[in-house]
């Protein structure tokens, strides 16, 4: 009698552990399945993310009449994106480059906002007229991504 309790006991033991088993390698075949479908609705998210970020530029390409206003409110909105602003005044013909990738110089908020409080100082020559007028060009890289976007003004 007693034998039939131990392997009647063993295999109700044996037997959980294989469901257990079985359960375990269903809930491992299950998030394979969804670690593939969420790892591409990442990347659509992350391309969707790109395209939306690249709008800004584009609805500016080609423009001759951006303001100086808009020009300034374009850079300190745009001061941690990987895209350099170039900015040519009628004062600063070679143009100054804002940007918080290109190097460290404006990576620090308060150096930035030192750069951007000259753009308002008249006497400077990285002031920005806020009701001067600007063309917008972008540069690409050789993959077709945005590389810089420059305001000449006029």
């Amino acid at each position: 009698m007693r034998d039939e309790g131990s392997v009647s006991g063993a295999i109700k033991i044996l037997a959980g552990i294989v469901i257990t088993l079985l359960l375990v390698a269903a809930i491992f075949a299950l998030f394979n399945r969804t670690k593939g479908g969420l790892d591409e609705a990442g990347n659509k998210m992350d391309a969707l993310t790109g395209q939306l970020a690249t709008a800004d530029y584009d609805a500016l390409a080609g423009k001759t009449d951006v303001s100086g206003a808009d020009v300034s409110q374009f850079i300190d909105g745009h001061k941690k994106d990987s895209i350099s602003i170039i900015v040519k005044t009628t004062k600063d013909t070679t143009g100054t480059e804002y940007s918080s990738n290109y190097d460290s110089t404006y990576a620090d908020y308060t150096k930035w906002a030192d750069a951007m409080a000259l753009t308002r100082n008249k006497s400077d020559k990285h002031y920005i007229n806020p009701s001067a007028k600007f063309t917008c060009t972008l540069k690409y890289n050789t993959d077709e991504t945005i590389a810089s976007i420059e305001f000449k003004q006029n």
